[in-house]
């Protein structure tokens, strides 16, 4: 395991969904961001990254002389993106008039269109902070902060329900559960291995599905068996993790990678990466080699391939302009790292290179390519990073 790429000039985004496409590309939806340019009214944004080429693209937002332009989402954070075949689902999320909606909106990442398909069922409340989880040609969504009663609210609180879309019939269930659910929670993370759906960390509170800010933070792992919808509690071993919430997952072979977050109770951001042995129950804490992200929540993580592609995100900021209490005294980023699961020597022989400035005018004429696409060198001779590109 190593980390094998640093790139700046991103979308700076925080709390913003993304998803892996055929192994190459992570495509990036909404978000928050600091500024007075953002704006909630706004049509939802998508940038695209491409991990060959190692650069950005901002696709062109569809205006009011497009047809799908009434079908486009508008910005919002805390939502979820599901990607199953050549469709992404968008569901939930609010914006910075706190407003969730519970439409399903679909982007097809072969014509770059949006519509708004026609579902039927037990469609969710509106919400923000859930998971949502692919396994075959379902989407399972569970808990969130739920807004009950449409746009004039209602009731506002946690949840710990599980909604599934076959996206086959387009209709949504809310399925009878079996065993004891994962508590009430918001901004936890959902990662499928096989047909299990593992719950980790999120914030909760002491009065159960009641915000009260008496929040709490749980550190077990709950799985969700998809076939039986039976609910169980792990006994697990080795280190004991601490709970957390706005972290990301993603599992490779049989194993979750838990990388970040951010725990209230103790103010502490984390920049570690955890690792659970599904088939073992044990967790471990991982060091990987290589330059990696400061402490930060609020980012997303893909896997592409053997690659987790993280970016975006918040942390601390302590320097000029700093204000308050750390909770609102955070920079957004717009930075992205590579850690790559299972490199090949390829790839470390490439890294090599670069880290001990070897002579490299020998390389084949590929191989000297790679090497300018991955570090690319200012005038200077400072490795610099892929720039943002804008299409339209």
């Amino acid at each position: 395991m190593q980390w094998t790429l640093e790139a700046e000039d991103g979308p700076r985004r925080v709390n913003h969904a993304a998803v892996s496409v055929q192994d190459r590309y992570v495509f990036s939806f909404g978000g928050f961001y600091s500024g007075d340019e953002y704006s909630s009214l706004e049509k939802m944004d998508v940038h695209i990254f491409d991990l060959d080429l190692l650069k950005w693209t901002k696709l062109k937002t569809p205006t009011i002389e497009d047809d799908d332009y009434d079908f486009v989402p508008f910005m919002r954070y805390g939502h979820t993106a599901s990607v199953i075949g050549d469709k992404i689902y968008i569901f939930g999320g609010c914006n910075n008039r706190y407003v969730a909606c519970n439409t399903l909106f679909c982007f097809d990442t072969t014509t770059f269109r949006w519509s708004t398909p026609e579902v039927s069922g037990s469609i969710p409340p509106a919400c923000d902070g859930h998971s949502a989880c692919v396994i075959g040609e379902k989407i399972y969504l569970f808990g969130g902060f739920e807004e009950r009663g449409g746009y004039h609210l209602q009731s506002e609180c946690f949840s710990k329900d599980v909604y599934v879309l076959d996206v086959k019939t387009m209709k949504w269930t809310h399925p009878h559960v079996f065993g004891e659910p994962a508590s009430w929670r918001d901004f936890h993370t959902a990662t499928a291995v096989g047909k299990y759906m593992y719950i980790f960390g999120g914030r909760g509170d002491v009065l159960g599905e009641i915000h009260s800010n008496q929040e709490i933070y749980d550190n077990q792992i709950i799985v969700f068996d998809t076939e039986t919808y039976t609910w169980q509690w792990l006994v697990t071993k080795g280190l004991s993790p601490i709970g957390r919430r706005s972290h990301t997952a993603v599992s490779y072979g049989r194993c979750i990678y838990i990388f970040g977050g951010y725990n209230g109770l103790e103010q502490q951001h984390y920049g570690d990466i955890l690792k659970f042995d599904t088939d073992a129950r044990q967790w471990s804490k991982v060091v990987v080699p290589g330059k990696y992200p400061c402490p930060r929540r609020r980012h997303c993580c893909c896997l592409v391939g053997g690659k987790a592609v993280i970016f975006g995100g918040s942390s601390p900021f302590h320097g000029q302009g700093a204000q308050g209490e750390e909770e609102n005294s955070l920079q957004d980023h717009n930075d992205l790292y590579v850690l790559d699961l299972n490199p090949t020597l390829k790839t470390l022989c490439k890294l090599a290179v670069v880290k001990h400035k070897l002579y490299n005018e020998l390389l084949p004429r590929m191989l000297k390519r790679e090497l300018a696409v991955m570090f690319p060198k200012t005038s200077t001779g400072r490795i610099h990073s892929p720039t943002l590109l804008s299409q339209g």
